[in-house]
């Protein structure tokens, strides 16, 4: 077991001081507003010194990027553990519940995903987002590959079936700016709902099946 020293200690928490700064500034300037100097100012530290622990601006969107990642792809690991299609349903839901409670790193991610803006332009560093996102997905496709193996669903590629699901679910959140002035057209919440059991049907799912799973995922708050 390697321990951590006193020195690489300090260094860690101070990345993660610096990363708790980026997410303020991009939960009140937006994407659009970060900037080494505004987390800078926000983390107490100079410019100069933060570029030692992260030499540009796309290193550290990056990374931010990267830690919140790894957050959702915690989230949809816990909820991929209901039963059967419920480890489908419940992930969707799970990620519902994520935007509403974490508006600002939903918003962060809907930004790096849906935007033709290219946010991070140094490869390195976006190959390291796209291996963070497939870390995320990855409680998704696995869920689909039992449901296939169970034969709750028709035999896919479960990859892709992840990647569709999420996608779909993404999309219809982002309805959520119209529920003001059209809440019975766009409630994206149910139109979310109602996506998830449109494409389990569509490969292959039992239509009583996928309707259960939806509403035991919806009665129980997605918790195991």
């Amino acid at each position: 077991m390697i321990h951590e020293t006193p020195q690489q200690r300090r260094q860690e928490d101070n990345r993660d001081r610096i990363l708790a700064a980026a997410a303020t500034v991009v939960s009140e300037a937006g994407l659009e507003g970060l900037s080494i100097k505004k987390v800078a100012s926000e983390a107490n530290y100079t410019p100069g010194a933060l570029y030692r622990y992260y030499p540009s601006k796309d290193a550290l969107l990056a990374a931010l990027t990267v830690q919140t990642l790894g957050e959702l792809a915690q989230i949809m690991m816990a909820a991929s553990e209901r039963p059967g299609l419920q480890s489908i349903t419940a992930q969707a839901h799970a990620y519902r519940v994520y935007s509403r409670e974490q508006p600002a790193m939903y918003a962060l991610l809907a930004a790096m995903n849906g935007s033709p803006r290219v946010w991070v332009a140094d490869e390195t560093s976006a190959r390291t987002i796209g291996g963070a996102m497939v870390g995320a997905l990855s409680p998704l496709a696995a869920a689909f590959g039992r449901c296939a193996h169970d034969g709750l669903v028709d035999d896919g590629d479960s990859r892709e079936r992840a990647v569709l699901l999420w996608t779909a679910v993404q999309g219809t959140l982002q309805l959520r700016k119209q529920e003001r002035v059209a809440p019975e057209f766009f409630d994206a919440d149910r139109l979310s709902q109602t996506m998830v059991g449109t494409l389990l049907r569509g490969w292959g799912a039992d239509t009583a099946k996928v309707d259960a799973a939806l509403r035991q995922t919806f009665e129980s708050g997605g918790q195991s």
